[in-house]
C-alpha cells in the first residue's frame, strides 16, 4: 500500500508473511542511485555507525496508476531495465519450496532479525568488490561474509578488510549501509540468483547504476573520499614474511634487493620487530633490533620507506596499558567497562583495543 509519494520518494506500508508490519522507503540519493530502506514496526532504534552520509537535494518524479508505481530520479539518470537487475521474488524448486530469500525479513530463533533481498544473476554476469579478497577478483559462485576476521594469511576466504560494496559487470552496484556481518550469496546456492542477508535492525542499501567508474565515483560520493597516500605507497612492497627477524636480516634483504635490481619502495617488517610474546606492547625487541633509529636511517639511505606490522591492540601486560585505560581510550563493553579479551587466539595475553574514534587516542597511536 502506498502510504506517501512525493518528490522526496515513496513510502510503502508492507506486511511480512508472518504478519508483521513495516515500511519500505524508496528515496533518491544521487543522480544515479536509489536508497532502499526496509524497517519493521516496533523494532527498537539503537545507536549505530553509518557507512553512508545520505546526500540531500536529489528529487524524483512519481507516476502512479491503480496497478503500477513508477519512480524516476530527477534528473532521470538512473534507469533499470532487464539487462541490469531483476528482483527474484518467487523462485521455487519442483516441490514448490522457496529456494531463495526474496525482499523481506526473517525473525531468527533468538529474536534477532535477518533482512534479505535477491536478484536474478544473468549467465554472463560477474561480481567484484566486497573489500579485500584472496579468492580471485571474480566472486561469482562464492558466498562472502562481509566481516573482518584474522585471515591467518592470504589463502582463504576470511578478510582483513571488508567493504559492503558489490559491483556487477552488468552496469550496477549495491552499497549496504551496515556495520553488521552482511552476507552475499553470489550465485553460490542457486546459480541463477544472487542474494544478500543483513542481520541489522533495518535493511538500508543504495542501488547504483552506470559504468564501473561511475559506480565507484558514486560510492566515493556516498561514503566520502579517501585520503590520497603518498606516491611511494603505490610502488612495490616487499615483506620479510611471518618469521623471526632481526636488524641484520633486514639490512641483508635490503642489500640483496638493490643488488638484484628488484623495484621496491617499501620494506615491510612483520610481527617480530616486537619482543616474543609481546606483540601488543608496541616496543622494539632490543636484542633483535638494538638500534631501530639507525636501521631506519640506513634503509632510508638506500631509498626504502619502512612499514611496521602493528594493530591497535594493547596487552594487559604492556607498561602502557594502565595509562591508556585511565584516559578511557579503549573500546568499552555495553556496561561501560573496558573490553578485554583474546585477539591472538590464545597465543598471547589478553588485550584491549584502542578506540580510534577518539581523536586523542588516534593522535597517540599515530605518534
Amino acid at each position: 500500500v502506498v502510504a506517501c509519494a512525493d518528490k522526496n520518494g515513496v513510502t510503502l506500508d508492507v506486511r511480512t508473511a508472518a504478519g508483521r508490519t513495516g515500511t519500505l522507503r524508496l528515496r533518491p540519493a544521487t543522480g544515479n542511485s536509489l536508497r532502499i530502506t526496509l524497517r519493521l514496526d516496533g523494532v527498537p532504534t539503537t545507536p549505530r555507525v553509518r557507512v553512508v552520509t545520505p546526500p540531500e537535494g536529489t528529487r524524483c518524479l512519481i507516476e502512479q496508476s491503480p496497478d503500477t508505481l513508477d519512480v524516476r530520479l530527477s534528473p532521470p539518470v538512473l534507469e533499470l531495465t532487464d539487462p541490469h537487475l531483476r528482483q527474484a521474488t518467487d523462485v521455487s524448486d519442483p516441490g514448490d519450496r522457496t529456494t531463495v530469500l526474496p525482499l523481506g525479513v526473517t525473525e531468527l530463533a533468538d529474536g534477532r532479525l535477518a533482512h534479505h533481498d535477491s536478484w536474478f544473476a544473468e549467465p554472463d554476469e560477474h561480481f567484484y568488490g566486497l573489500g579485500e579478497r584472496f579468492t580471485g577478483p571474480d566472486l561469482r559462485g562464492q558466498r562472502v561474509d562481509c566481516w573482518v576476521e584474522d585471515a591467518q594469511g592470504s589463502t582463504g576466504t576470511r578478510s582483513y578488510k571488508a567493504v559492503p560494496f558489490l559491483l556487477s559487470s552488468r552496469g550496477y552496484a549495491v552499497l549496504v549501509d551496515t556495520t553488521t556481518a552482511a552476507s552475499f550469496d553470489l550465485a553460490h546456492h542457486n546459480t541463477g540468483v544472487w542474494s544478500l542477508t543483513v542481520p541489522d535492525e533495518e535493511l538500508d542499501y543504495y542501488l547504483i547504476t552506470g559504468t564501473p567508474a561511475e559506480c565507484l565515483r558514486t560510492y566515493r560520493d556516498l561514503t566520502g573520499p579517501a585520503l590520497l597516500p603518498p606516491d611511494w605507497a603505490f610502488g612495490p612492497w616487499i615483506s620479510g614474511g611471518f618469521r623471526r627477524d632481526s636488524a641484520d636480516e633486514v639490512r641483508a634483504r635490503a642489500c640483496r634487493i638493490r643488488e638484484l635490481g628488484f623495484p621496491c619502495d617499501v620494506l615491510h617488517i612483520d610481527t617480530y620487530w616486537q619482543r616474543p610474546g609481546c606483540w601488543s606492547d608496541m616496543e622494539w625487541d632490543p636484542e633483535a633490533f638494538p638500534d631501530p633509529r639507525g636501521l631506519m636511517t640506513d634503509l632510508a639511505g638506500q631509498g626504502f620507506h619502512v612499514s611496521l606490522w602493528m594493530n591497535p591492540y594493547i596487552s594487559v601486560d604492556s607498561p602502557r596499558f594502565a595509562e591508556l585505560d585511565s584516559k578511557g581510550w579503549f573500546l568499552r563493553t555495553a556496561s561501560g567497562g573496558t573490553w578485554i579479551g583474546q585477539v591472538w587466539g590464545g597465543a598471547h595475553p589478553d588485550s584491549a583495543v584502542l578506540d580510534l574514534t577518539r581523536p586523542a587516542a588516534a593522535d597517540w597511536f599515530r605518534d
